[in-house]
């Protein structure tokens, strides 16, 4: 509607606010882009997070699994939430076994030759 387009640049920039990789710093986000961000980023400590974030940006990426899971542990080095509430919800200390638990099972899945035919 006509009365809709003047919150269109901001909902670009809250849709952009989770596109990676970061065109806009973290900083530089509004509380509702910060919020957005944190959640976006969640997705990757939840418990489903292989089907989420491996298969789904694999999928958009047009990109083997694997490759994206090789790609989780340095990923995860570096996150870092934008808000309070998310700094406690998930503390470093879940983000370490989360590291952990991705370089195990990209260790299991090279090790374990007939995954890794059907991986490569």
């Amino acid at each position: 509607m006509a009365d809709d387009r003047a919150s269109l640049p901001e909902i670009e920039a809250l849709i952009e606010a989770t596109h990676y990789p970061y065109k806009t710093a973290g900083e530089e986000l509004d509380l509702l882009g910060k919020i957005l961000r944190d959640a976006d980023l969640a997705q990757v400590l939840s418990p489903v997070w292989i089907q989420q974030v491996v298969i789904g940006l694999a999928g958009e990426r047009g990109v083997k699994p694997i490759e994206v899971l090789k790609a989780q542990a340095p990923f995860l080095d570096t996150l870092s939430f934008h808000t309070r509430w998310a700094r406690q919800m998930f503390p470093q200390e879940l983000i370490k076994a989360k590291i952990g638990e991705a370089e195990k099972l990209v260790r299991l899945l090279e090790t374990d030759p007939a995954i890794a035919a059907n991986s490569a």
